[in-house]
């Protein structure tokens, strides 16, 4: 009988054992449970609202049919300006995904910018193509001020 490995339990064999291939396909089954990184790498999506142009994903497609993303888009052309007091916003900024997702399980967004102001999600819970937002901030603001947005996104795309 083998010895198993430390950290998977895998089935080692010495070069002097005969190979059971029961046993040497139950390591293949351990590893054809593991969650594995099966694509990776950047892809643009357009973006659409109180201001155009692409945004670049960073993704991770995972065995098990899990996703996640990332992307951060500068913005030097919104303004906090809309309301009659505060909190002021920006009108919507729709970004679209670069494929197809199933679900998404989780959305953070948060921005920097040389003034003090939020992100406010506006995406529906049904909603799996696209996040739509807007930023919100305590003053008026009367000049464009730079603005980004960083958005990470979990969840399926199978």
């Amino acid at each position: 009988m083998p010895n198993l490995s430390t950290n998977m339990g895998f089935n080692l064999f010495l070069e002097s054992d005969v190979v059971d291939f029961e046993q040497l396909n139950a390591n293949f089954e351990k590893l054809d449970k593991m969650v594995l990184c099966i694509e990776s790498g950047t892809k643009t999506a357009s973006y659409s609202g109180n201001t155009t142009g692409n945004a670049t994903w960073n993704y991770k497609k995972y065995s098990d049919g899990t996703i996640d993303l990332y992307t951060a888009i500068s913005f030097d052309n919104l303004k906090c300006n809309q309301g009659s007091k505060a909190p002021y916003y920006t009108g919507n900024c729709r970004v679209y995904f670069p494929f197809t997702i199933t679900k998404i399980d989780n959305v953070q967004i948060q921005m920097s910018s040389e003034t003090k102001g939020w992100v406010r999600n506006l995406t529906g819970k049904d909603v799996v193509d696209y996040i739509l937002f807007n930023i919100m901030g305590m003053e008026s603001e009367s000049n464009y001020v730079f603005k980004k947005v960083f958005i990470n996104v979990k969840g399926r795309w199978k």
